[in-house]
This record gives C-alpha cells, structure tokens and sequence, in this order.
C-alpha cells in the first residue's frame, strides 16, 4: 500500500543506537526511522553518530532547537544549542527535513507565525 512506518528517536528509543536496534530485529522495507535531532543529542550522541545508527532506515529528520537540556522551550531555528547544521551536512540531498516547533506545550515560546521565514531561510542556507 506504499504506507511506511517510522520509529522516532524520543522516549525509551532516545539514540539512534537504539532506534536501529529495533529496526535490525524487525527486518522489514517498510519500516524506518524518523531521527528527532534533539533526542539524540540529548543522549549524548553526536550528529555523526546517529546517523550512522540511522542511516540504513532514515525516513526523514526533524530538527528544531531549544535553550539547554534543562529548558526545552522552542527557539528560533539556530539560536539554541541543537548542531543542526551539523546533522544536515550529513543528510543526502533527497532527505526530508522537517521542523518541529511544540509552542502549544510551552506558552513562553515565541509565535511560529513571525518565525516561519527566518526559519525556511536557516534551513535553506545549510542545504546550498
């Protein structure tokens, strides 16, 4: 049916280690991963690490960045600590890249709408 289903790098999967864990056991085409670039920099991998782990199964990336481990408030892409323009330069040129911004879970964030721009131009810069 063409449906593929994605694993997120998040929760008790927070690497990419472990991301491909699961996917080497289930072993099938139509499974893959989605690599939440925060996850696993929170796990301590690095850009280059994950996407080893992730490689073989990448559906796609989503990206974002936020103040610290401890303050996980949304930012405006490239003004916190996330290596995103790290993760990217590893990426193949077809890759999806996705941005997530969770303002609804954090009221002091600021409005996506005057982000928008300033964030497709981020984006858009790393793929050039």
């Amino acid at each position: 049916m063409g449906v593929r289903i994605l694993l997120e790098t998040h929760d008790s999967h927070r690497a990419g280690r472990d991301v491909a864990r699961v996917l080497d056991l289930v072993d099938h085409p139509s499974i893959g991963a989605l690599w939440d670039l925060m996850h696993t920099h929170l796990a301590g991998e690095s850009p280059a690490q994950s996407y080893t782990a992730l490689a073989p199964y990448l559906g796609y990336v989503q990206v974002k960045d936020v103040a610290g481990a401890h303050d996980l408030t949304p930012l405006p892409l490239g003004t916190g600590i996330l290596p995103i323009a790290e993760c990217v330069a590893l990426l193949p040129r077809d890759c999806w890249v996705s941005w997530e911004y969770e303002a609804p879970w954090f009221p002091s964030a600021a409005p996506l709408e005057g982000l928008l721009e300033p964030g497709a131009r981020f984006l858009d810069r790393l793929t050039d």
